[in-house]
């Protein structure tokens, strides 16, 4: 359970800190990558998001009253299939339900996501074992944006917001280097997301990044491999009609277990975070939990 399981750990670690990512400014991250010696891997998940405050370009925040209370639960699948030995292609799709207010008077309702396809390259492949070359990956991610946006949502308190609203591209690198039991991910992608035409006008959406940095450990008591990160989001500031907003800033740290059922199967738990740690600006904070299931064919 040790170097193999760690890899299907942060792979699925990379999707659920994406599946975290507000709707309305999408993720850089996100697409399962393989990162073991697999030729397909398929995921499921489901993820439970709790918003908690919201913060302004000031950085001032303001706690959510009960009518401001907001859930949102993502089920989300992927495919990926390696097509030779360095090369792979895949998928990832959702649903999204949206659940705002409390008690008789909270709304809720049910939509797709957006849809991702995904281009792997590992240029650092791990041909033999090195003390200091880390394995590599690079990833070129396009985003369709099949739900509805906070631009063209057509309830009144907005819970049919499920997507982005752009078509986007990302590009994303991820190194990694296991050293016995102990493993070090870090991760960097650039989001471009392309004009959006609305009843306002022409919405165009600056360059974003995405960044985090994450410490594995494996086989603890024989049971479980443990993970923790630390990442920052930024989405881009949005423009209509010569009018721009500010940038949106988002950090968050994460805690996650995983178990190896066998070689084919690992269920993962993670928690994220970004109502605790400091450095938000124009943008919602909030405590998420999923649940991953991986499987899968050499």
């Amino acid at each position: 359970m040790a170097y193999n399981t760690l890899k299907i750990f942060f792979s699925i670690l990379t999707s659920s800190v994406a599946l975290g990512a507000s709707c309305c400014g999408g993720g850089v991250g996100g697409q399962s990558l393989i990162l073991n010696d697999a030729l397909v891997k398929y995921s499921y998940s489901y993820s439970n998001t709790t918003y908690l405050e919201d913060v302004d370009a000031q950085r001032n925040q303001v706690a959510r009253t009960k009518s401001g209370f907001e859930v949102k639960e993502i089920f989300s699948f992927g495919y990926a299939r390696g097509f030779s030995s360095y090369q792979q292609i895949g998928t990832e799709i959702n649903a999204v339900k949206i659940t705002k207010g409390e008690g008789g008077n909270s709304k809720s309702k049910d939509n797709i996501g957006d849809l991702k396809l995904f281009y792997g390259y590992e240029f650092l492949p791990e041909i033999y074992y090195s003390a200091w070359k880390p394995r590599g990956f690079l990833s070129l991610s396009l985003n369709i944006p099949l739900g509805k946006s906070k631009y063209d949502y057509e309830t009144t308190a907005g819970e049919d917001i499920s997507g982005s609203g752009f078509y986007s591209l990302s590009l994303a690198s991820t190194m990694i280097k296991t050293i016995n039991r102990h493993q070090i991910t870090f991760s960097l992608g650039f989001l471009k997301s392309f004009p959006k035409y609305t009843d306002k006008g022409k919405v165009d959406r600056s360059l974003g990044y995405n960044t985090s940095v994450s410490y594995g450990l494996s086989s603890v008591f024989n049971l479980f491999d443990f993970s923790t990160s630390v990442g920052r989001d930024m989405a881009g500031r949005d423009e209509i009609n010569k009018v721009s907003s500010s940038d949106s800033y988002e950090t968050y740290f994460t805690i996650g277990l995983s178990h190896e059922i066998n070689e084919s199967n690992t269920i993962v738990l993670t928690y994220k975070d970004s109502a605790n740690i400091s450095g938000q600006k124009n943008t919602s904070t909030y405590k998420l939990l999923s649940l991953n299931y991986l499987h899968y064919s050499f």
